[in-house]
């Protein structure tokens, strides 16, 4: 079909398309698809983004079978808990005056930490969509660095007014940089890390901070028991997490335990790191 200046839209069979014209055959270069003419560079450049488009899709999907299914450390974040309460019984028989109960809670928090993060990357990357659990990892996330902030400000503003911390602060270059090193990971990780400046591990004294009285660490106490909201909510979802992958376990499984026992056992430390004696700051002898 042409029209007056000769230019072809359509050819009857057995004639093929091509530059406005009918032809018999398809010059080189090109290749026919029944009707018209067509380019190989265009065939080219799909079979190229069909090959890249695999490829990329292999790549994540192996990424994926390797961090969800993977089983190498089933539950590392509780087998480094293990190690922290062995680290904490070790510094109070060397030293009695070891409080473990901060030590253990400032600890485990970061592992807290790490283990919710971990939860999620690897429940995003098996879901690949942002689901109603992915949006209460977000609250969750969100109410731990509320209390993060709350922890910074209390340690700028209400600690550095009180004037056997600030004693303490100002007794050398270590005890500033413990100070600044807990302030960071208090804000960047977790808030419980704070309570490690007051729990005499291994007698060090950059982990002997002083306050007036015992009651100073009312601030650091209401947070630990702000805390539970989020802490709680992350074993409940975890929980959750494990009930829907408990017909065939796998590492999304196996972390989700990780949270749960890391929650429960930080809880329960949270309560004891808050049970301190009026001569708390009193050294005892060995």
């Amino acid at each position: 079909m042409c029209d007056n200046t000769d230019k072809c839209h359509k050819c009857n069979s057995p004639y093929l398309l091509y530059n406005a014209s009918c032809v018999s055959s398809c010059p080189t270069g090109y290749e026919s698809d029944g009707l018209a003419c067509n380019s190989n560079t265009t065939n080219n450049t799909d079979n190229t983004n069909n090959t890249t488009n695999t490829t990329n899709n292999t790549t994540t999907q192996t990424l994926n079978n390797t961090l969800v299914g993977s089983k190498m450390f089933p539950v590392p974040f509780t087998i480094g808990g293990v190690v922290v309460a062995i680290l904490c019984g070790v510094s109070k028989f060397n030293s009695p005056n070891t409080f473990a109960s901060a030590a253990a809670y400032s600890l485990l928090g970061l592992l807290e930490w790490g283990a919710l993060g971990t939860l999620s990357l690897l429940y995003y990357l098996d879901v690949q969509k942002l689901d109603i659990v992915m949006y209460a990892i977000f609250g969750i996330a969100g109410a731990i660095y509320l209390l993060n902030i709350a922890t910074l400000l209390a340690m700028l503003i209400i600690y550095r007014r009180d004037k056997h911390f600030e004693a303490w602060l100002q007794c050398g270059h270590r005890t500033k940089a413990s100070y600044s090193v807990t302030v960071v990971l208090s804000t960047l990780c977790s808030h419980k890390i704070a309570n490690i400046l007051f729990s005499r591990l291994f007698a060090l004294f950059v982990f002997r901070a002083q306050l007036d009285t015992v009651k100073g660490f009312f601030t650091l106490h209401l947070i630990s028991f702000l805390s539970f909201v989020p802490s709680l909510s992350a074993v409940g979802l975890a929980s959750y997490i494990c009930y829907n992958n408990m017909a065939s376990p796998n590492q999304i499984f196996l972390q989700g335990l990780d949270v749960i026992v890391l929650g429960v056992v930080n809880s329960v430390m949270a309560i004891s790191n808050s049970q301190k004696s009026d001569d708390f700051f009193e050294e005892k002898e060995g």
